[in-house]
């Protein structure tokens, strides 16, 4: 089965878990309108709407916390913790510090530091799981609870509807699904079982995000975390995502020509590139294109409408800011735009979780500056 039938396979059984979730909780917001108060459903109707929100956010961090118990439990180190737009991240002092930072396709993420590898192994399946298992633990606690709260019609649906909620939430991430802008937690794990390649990618990945945590800038750390990795390779996304962080650190210690030449390569990876990654490769390929003179190919591509759509939803990443900054100025030649970017990137950038990135960020923008202004 080909990777466009497994898209739409996804899709529709996506489809159908959402109109059974939609249905469940329909049919007991019915009844408990009908049995708790007659005479004013839509109060009824009002409360259950509230608390499925409440517990939205609650499975969101329900499921983090299951991979930073289960993370710890086998070894791993802490580095940060997000929900929605807010993270705490443990800095170099060893404190947790608070900012923002959007992920599109995520409500959440609890990265971690992996213990060291053994004969090229180390633990993951647990941390993997333990997001989609904390959200089936709530649901079976609330599912005991609406039984305990038989006689309270109320209650009993509240807790119905949060054990509903928990069980989709949970499948959505553990099932391998090929929908999201960024692998779910079930497509990870399953190519972490299958490849070595996919779990040396993993561990890789963890350790930069660490010493990112820690105060490092990509460029001063070690060359080993940075392999050469094999065309064949590419194939899995989590690979993709090493192969991308060389890229990126060959462009933080100002080798622009080799970052590009990396950039042009994996964006030729089309069929194996989540929809995320391809946004954010494309945002520093435009960025270097016009740096180093070059025909704005990759700038002209990211005004596709699908790209348009996905970049929108992280409108107030530091990355896409800096980018739109340096098309206004160097293509556009529109400093009143370039003004407003600016600005919208040094708020972004005053809360990044990171301070030594936006200091790359900013170097960039200087060089676009002075380029612009020479022109």
């Amino acid at each position: 089965m080909n990777k466009k039938w497994k898209k739409r396979l996804a899709q529709s059984g996506m489809f159908i878990l959402m109109m059974l979730v939609g249905y469940g909780i329909g049919m007991m917001a019915g009844y408990a309108a009908a049995t708790v108060m007659p005479g004013k459903p839509w109060l009824t109707i009002a409360v259950l709407l509230v608390m499925l929100l409440v517990w939205e956010q609650l499975h969101v961090v329900v499921h983090e916390a299951g991979h930073l118990v289960c993370g710890r439990l086998t070894g791993y180190d802490f580095v940060s913790f997000r929900v929605g737009s807010h993270i705490w991240q443990k800095g170099a002092d060893g404190r947790l510090h608070h900012g923002r930072l959007t992920l599109a396709g995520t409500g959440g993420q609890c990265l971690l530091s992996p213990p060291p590898m053994k004969d090229g192994r180390y633990p993951f399946g647990l941390y993997n799981a333990g997001g989609a298992m904390a959200n089936f633990l709530l649901s079976a606690i609330l599912g005991l609870a609406a039984w305990l709260l038989w006689p309270q019609p109320l209650a009993r649906v509240i807790c119905l509807e949060g054990a509903i909620l928990g069980v989709a939430v949970g499948l959505m991430n553990i099932v391998p699904l090929p929908l999201a802008a960024v692998a779910n937690d079930g497509s990870n794990l399953l190519a972490l079982m299958r490849s070595p390649d996919v779990r040396q990618a993993l561990w890789l990945q963890t350790k930069i995000n660490a010493l990112l945590a820690s105060g490092l800038r990509l460029r001063e750390m070690p060359e080993e975390l940075f392999p050469d990795i094999p065309e064949e390779a590419l194939a899995q996304p989590m690979v993709m995502g090493s192969a991308i962080m060389k890229a990126n650190r060959s462009m933080d210690a100002g080798e622009f020509h080799a970052a590009l030449t990396a950039i042009r390569r994996l964006l030729e990876q089309e069929q194996n590139m989540l929809p995320l990654y391809r946004a954010m490769l494309m945002c520093d390929g435009a960025t270097l294109e016009l740096l180093l003179d070059e025909p704005p190919t990759l700038a002209q591509a990211l005004e596709a409408k699908e790209t348009v759509r996905l970049l929108k939803s992280m409108k107030a990443m530091p990355p896409i800011l800096r980018t739109k900054y340096i098309i206004a100025l160097m293509r556009d030649h529109d400093p009143e735009a370039g003004k407003k970017l600016k600005a919208a990137f040094d708020k972004a950038a005053g809360t990044w979780p990171n301070p030594q990135e936006m200091e790359g960020e900013r170097e960039l923008m200087r060089m676009a500056e002075e380029k612009a202004g020479k022109a």
